[in-house]
């Protein structure tokens, strides 16, 4: 299927984002900047952008989620809410990576004819970064988590487009790095991902899951939380 009429949502880190595309198109998005509350947020927010780009749930042929990197939570709450979605419609369900999604969008950036290597970078919070170098031509190498030395060095290799939120807090860049001002992927280019993705990764049966790139911040106590004897 070319182009199918899609319906993405990302929830994996500051926003709660929805957007409807088709035919490369936009029928409409809606991107919320929360700290919390991805959950309440979520459902109120697809029911708007459907009604403004005059789709129902039953005529969607795919759906597109984010699967990560991101908050352990948000990511959560996005996947729930797709895989449900693809459950109750019989709709497939693809999977787009955080950084494939900024990578893409960085394709509209002047430094991009460069034919620069594009490097994400986002802030994975305790000091640490999620960064994917993607060549022209050619896919990324893959996220990784990463100490801000190590995120430096990457940077250091060559010159290259940058973008991420993780940039800011990296703080000087080196020289050669040509810094976007583009924090999060926006949710148009994640839903045209989706929507461009082959039919062999999309799957109301098989739904993606999340691409966690270590421990979660809040793990359960030894013995489920029981005293020993």
């Amino acid at each position: 299927m070319s182009d199918p009429l899609t319906l993405a949502l990302d929830t994996a880190g500051p926003r709660c984002a929805a957007a409807v595309v088709h035919r490369g198109a936009v029928m409409a998005a809606e991107s919320l900047t929360l700290s919390r509350g991805h959950a309440e947020a979520l459902a109120p927010l697809i029911e708007r952008v459907a009604g403004t780009a005059g789709v129902a749930l039953k005529d969607l042929e795919r759906l597109g989620v984010s699967v990560g990197p991101g908050s352990f939570t948000g990511l959560r709450v996005g996947l729930a809410m797709a895989r449900g979605l693809a459950a109750s419609t019989g709709v497939p369900l693809v999977g787009v990576t955080v950084t494939a999604a900024l990578a893409a969008a960085l394709e509209d950036h002047p430094a991009a004819a460069e034919g620069l290597p594009r490097v994400v970078v986002l802030d994975a919070r305790r000091g640490d970064f999620y960064l994917e170098v993607f060549h022209s031509g050619a896919g990324g190498d893959g996220p990784r988590a990463l100490n801000p030395a190590a995120a430096r060095a990457v940077l250091a290799e060559a010159p290259c487009l940058a973008a991420g939120d993780g940039l800011a807090r990296l703080g000087e860049v080196p020289p050669g790095v040509v810094a976007a001002d583009l924090p999060w992927p926006p949710i148009a280019a994640l839903a045209r991902l989706a929507a461009a993705a082959p039919p062999s990764q999309a799957s109301a049966q098989s739904p993606p899951g999340a691409l966690y790139l270590r421990p979660p911040d809040a793990v359960l106590p030894a013995h489920g939380g029981r005293l020993r004897p």
